[in-house]
């Protein structure tokens, strides 16, 4: 009867998959919509050898300061190599207000690509600066441009991180004793149902069908396997010059994932009480996997909080994990 009344016929639940899709896009969407103190128009494309204008909207500050605004320039979507050329330096008062910058693009070989690079500081020198944001990539031309070209857009911008400096150092033993544990369940459930004509336990789970899922999963963190499909994805990207559309394309498949998730999270509940434990551990593993995989820069600055060389989400791996060992030690095949 419980079971019946938590059930959802296909369009509810395909209606649910969708709005749970949809509002994980959008959560991702505000949590990295980018610096706030700036909004910036410009042109989606410029020609090598004349000037990027670029127009620069501050909000309020509190305090004057100086805005500079350079130009940096790339040979692909994803990979600035520097410096290329300065808009100057203007002080800007505490109200904000508006400031427009030519900005020299001079030609260089390789030049495809420039973005703005633009940041407040007390002097107007880089090594003062206190925000500083950059554009997405613009591309360079070189003939002449239509009038639609010259069209002024607002450019996305977004933070400027500098590069990942670990103060802590993370260990790798929590990965293996999660490798062990699931690997544990795996063999441990093998043994117990291998033999079994009906290897499930009354009203729950099927053992022996989660048994390649264990071994999978015991594999995947022995071997440490996350770091050379990401390895080898960030490098054919790079070689087709496709990174550049990793935003997008991580912002959809984590709201995919977290929409079935959701959804099978449903069903788990539907279940019979004494399995829930199991199957929503070991749902709860593949999906921070998943999306730990996945590697959004948003969701990795939580995932990668760090307790004394121990990563948020490798704890909770290892929590998950340490639930299914002790679950498959307990259960016991179901009297015929």
């Amino acid at each position: 009867m419980h079971s019946k009344s938590l059930k959802l016929s296909p369009a509810v639940a395909l209606l649910v998959l969708i709005a749970a899709g949809v509002l994980t896009w959008w959560g991702l969407q505000q949590a990295d919509s980018g610096p706030g103190w700036l909004e910036v128009d410009g042109p989606r494309y410029v020609e090598s050898g004349q000037f990027l204008h670029i127009r620069v909207r501050l909000a309020p500050l509190g305090t004057s300061q100086f805005l500079t605004a350079d130009l940096h320039w790339a040979r692909t979507h994803d990979r600035s190599e520097g410096y290329l050329s300065t808009g100057g330096a203007k002080e800007v008062g505490r109200d904000g207000g508006s400031y427009d910058y030519l900005i020299p693009v001079p030609p260089r070989p390789g030049l495809r690509f420039a973005r703005a690079v633009v940041y407040l500081s007390r002097t107007g020198d880089w090594n003062t600066h206190s925000r500083v944001a950059g554009s997405d990539f613009i591309e360079v031309l070189t003939n002449g441009l239509s009038n639609s070209q010259m069209g002024v857009v607002p450019l996305r911008m977004t933070y400027e991180r500098a590069p990942v400096r670990f103060h802590a150092r993370v260990y790798d033993a929590p990965r293996y004793l999660t490798g062990l544990l699931l690997l544990v369940a795996a063999v441990v459930a093998w043994r117990r149902f291998a033999g079994v004509a009906t290897p499930g336990v009354a009203g729950g789970t099927n053992w022996l069908k989660l048994v390649g899922a264990f071994g999978a999963a015991a594999l995947w963190e022995l071997f440490g396997l996350e770091g050379p499909v990401d390895d080898f994805v960030r490098r054919v990207a790079h070689q087709e010059d496709w990174y550049y559309l990793r935003g997008g394309v991580q912002e959809v498949a984590i709201s995919v994932i977290v929409a079935i998730a959701l959804l099978l999270a449903w069903r788990v509940v539907r279940g019979c009480a004494r399995h829930q434990l199991v199957e929503g551990s070991l749902l709860l593993y593949v999906a921070l996997s998943a999306v730990n995989l996945v590697s959004l820069h948003s969701i990795d600055q939580l995932a990668n909080l760090s307790w004394h060389g121990v990563t948020l989400i490798q704890s909770l791996k290892l929590a998950c994990a340490a639930v299914l060992a002790v679950a498959a030690l307990r259960i016991r095949p179901a009297s015929p």
